[in-house]
């Protein structure tokens, strides 16, 4: 089931967190304030699963991550990518999905969506992400021009 893993290159290993990671270290997931303690646990549970390239037992953390925590967007990401890494596409478009529904300015969710859309040959979809993408981290100058 999850021999394709990793095709495609979705999963993140470094980013696993409810909040901005940009500034995280590499080895390290990020969090916001209000993620609870054992959320960031089972975060870091699937990072390091991730690491280790056991992608059921990252799989099984990430949807705990979520039962507990049904608003934690990264985990809805992280666990999408996953599951579009291991060919799944109707479940990753679905927790994509919902994890722009609940962080609708993080470009990266955007962005991903739209690779794997376009991966899917559904290019309208994708472009329509990429543009999202591009809207969001979109200087006022960029904006002027129409991409």
């Amino acid at each position: 089931r999850f021999a394709g893993v990793v095709s495609l290159g979705l999963c993140g290993l470094t980013c696993i967190g409810c909040g901005d990671s940009s500034s995280a270290p590499a080895d390290k997931p990020a969090f916001s304030a209000k993620t609870s303690d054992d959320v960031k646990s089972l975060l870091e549970k699937a990072t390091t699963a991730l690491q280790q390239r056991q992608w059921q037992s990252a799989l099984q953390s990430l949807t705990e991550a979520i039962k507990r925590d049904p608003k934690c967007s990264e985990a809805y990401f992280h666990r999408g990518s996953l599951l579009a890494d291991a060919g799944q596409a109707g479940p990753a478009l679905a927790d994509l999905s919902k994890a722009i529904e609940l962080s609708p300015k993080d470009a990266k969710f955007r962005h991903t969506r739209g690779f794997f859309l376009m991966t899917l040959k559904k290019l309208d979809a994708a472009i329509a992400d990429f543009s999202a993408a591009i809207d969001i981290n979109a200087s006022p100058i960029t904006r002027r021009i129409d991409i």
